[in-house]
């Protein structure tokens, strides 16, 4: 009832129709066949080669700026707000243009770029591409947890920021794993959440992918710093949050939702949905700092992948590219080592009930197996979104008793089974479609308020007070590293009165 691989299989004899007449070539991968059709020969998928030269290009307009603010001797610190001193620097250029900084005229440009929104974006579009987030928020939850986060967090190159950070592996608590993947979905709350007004330039889902790419440049930053055995091996991974990285995690959160929920309905979406939730991404893609066709590399060696955008074949629509496009990373960066098995046990593990350090080993002995059954469930659903070949490659385990197989495979498949039902019903009932889509969206602005509420805790009490405790201008406390500061503390800066007081007058 529930098996990627035959979902897998059903969609490559769609694709063999779709590309008859073209060269093409099957590649096998952890169980899946892939209908490799290349650029050259009219078809959207990209080589190794080819994406290789991704992996050297990070965001160029944000690393420049805080490159600079560096060199002038005015880091960017944990808790500034980007945004306003931009805006700032903007004010500024314009009154005083003759006194500006190299900074002011570079973070001026840069917010004068994105509060114009692209030609290529439709408002009306990305509204319909909220709701169908909106309508289906169960079974594109769960993608988002077991196919995409599990699956794509265990890519080596990727674990390896990971691990540099701290963010999502061990040593982290699992708790504290939970929490960081709460923070992770208040992007798609304040940018699904909240209506059209919430991605418009100032809305609230607009500053959030702001505040979220200039961590990620921080990060980039911080990690390239590093000396000693710390050191980055920029040769093997390429630049951390790489153009290669930003796009598979894209389309992890838009291509892999939209195949999670055909896979759990048994049913195909709508087209013209599927091309509302691709256009919703590309613009928060281009917010994040995910290049798209009509943007201008200062490097050479490569063009953008624009991972949710049309692509440059003429067979094929923006489903069809993101899936090329998805495919080919997957066959170039999917190649799981111990380290992808341990971030993949420490994710499932966060959102259970045993106690951190419960289970320390993939192979678990029978007694700690048996206090584990909550990790021996997700891991069981995790194959059932992934496969068994690449499920087995992250090691994850069956009940090592039969019989409790039996009861967690009920107690994991049920639930889908009831969730089939309900996102079934949500796409063929309109009346209760309207309901749903009323009622998660209610949940997922209570989210956000709970969560802004509790970091705003946060922000006032002792894990964010540690910045004051260090020296604010030390890149090495960028957010996710070393001292517990708050990371998403920049975010909740809006109509703070203290913020005018705070590191603008350097800028």
């Amino acid at each position: 009832m529930f098996d990627y691989l035959q979902f897998q299989s059903k969609r490559f004899e769609e694709r063999e129709k779709e590309l008859q007449g073209h060269v093409t070539s099957i590649k096998h991968h952890f169980g899946v066949d892939v209908l490799w059709c290349s650029k050259k020969d009219g078809g959207n998928h990209i080589s190794t080669t080819e994406l290789e030269p991704h992996r050297q290009i990070g965001d160029e307009a944000l690393d420049e700026i805080l490159e600079t603010l560096h060199r002038e001797g005015n880091p960017l610190g944990p808790a500034d707000d980007f945004l306003f001193l931009a805006k700032a620097s903007v004010k500024k250029f314009q009154q005083t243009p003759g006194r500006c900084k190299e900074s002011d005229i570079k973070m001026s440009n840069f917010i004068s770029q994105y509060e114009n929104i692209p030609s290529w974006v439709d408002m009306n579009q990305i509204e319909r591409g909220q709701n169908v987030f909106l309508a289906y928020a169960g079974s594109m939850g769960i993608t988002l947890f077991y196919k995409s986060l599990v699956a794509g967090f265990s890519i080596p190159k990727i674990a390896a920021v990971i691990r540099s950070t701290g963010y999502l592996a061990p040593p982290s608590k699992p708790e504290q794993v939970q929490q960081r993947l709460l923070d992770t979905g208040q992007l798609i709350s304040a940018c699904v959440g909240h209506g059209i007004d919430a991605l418009l330039p100032g809305g609230d889902g607009w500053r959030t992918a702001i505040h979220v790419r200039v961590l990620h440049a921080k990060v980039r930053r911080a990690i390239l710093r590093k000396q000693g055995k710390r050191k980055w091996d920029l040769e093997k991974y390429g630049i951390p949050i790489n153009q290669e990285d930003m796009a598979g995690t894209l389309l992890a959160f838009s291509l892999n939702p939209l195949l999670g929920t055909e896979f759990i309905t048994g049913a195909s979406l709508p087209m013209q949905e599927k091309l509302d939730y691709l256009a919703l991404w590309r613009y928060i893609g281009w917010l994040l700092g995910v290049d798209t066709i009509d943007h201008k590399y200062q490097s050479t060696d490569a063009s953008p992948l624009d991972p949710c955008g049309p692509g440059i074949s003429t067979i094929s629509n923006p489903i069809q590219n993101s899936e090329a496009i998805l495919e080919s990373i997957i066959l170039h960066l999917v190649h799981p080592d111990e380290t992808s098995v341990q971030v993949a046990h420490h994710i499932l593990k966060s959102r259970g009930s045993s106690k951190p350090g419960e289970i320390t080993s993939v192979e678990l002995s029978k007694s700690v197996a048996e206090k584990s059954n909550m990790f021996y469930l997700r891991a069981m659903i995790c194959r059932a979104f992934i496969g068994d070949p690449l499920a087995d490659a992250l090691k994850l385990p069956l009940h090592p008793n039969k019989g409790s197989r039996l009861s967690i495979q009920f107690r994991a498949f049920t639930p889908l089974f009831i969730l089939r039902l309900y996102t079934l019903a949500t796409i063929y009932i309109p009346f209760f479609r309207r309901i749903v889509i009323s009622w998660h969206r209610f949940g997922l602005q209570k989210m956000r308020s709970a969560w802004k509420e509790k970091h705003e805790s946060k922000k006032n009490g002792k894990i964010c007070n540690t910045i004051s405790k260090t020296n604010p201008k030390d890149e090495s406390y960028a957010h996710g590293f070393s001292k517990p500061s708050c990371p998403f503390a920049m975010i909740l800066l809006e109509n703070d009165d203290t913020k005018e007081n705070h590191n603008i007058t350097n800028h």
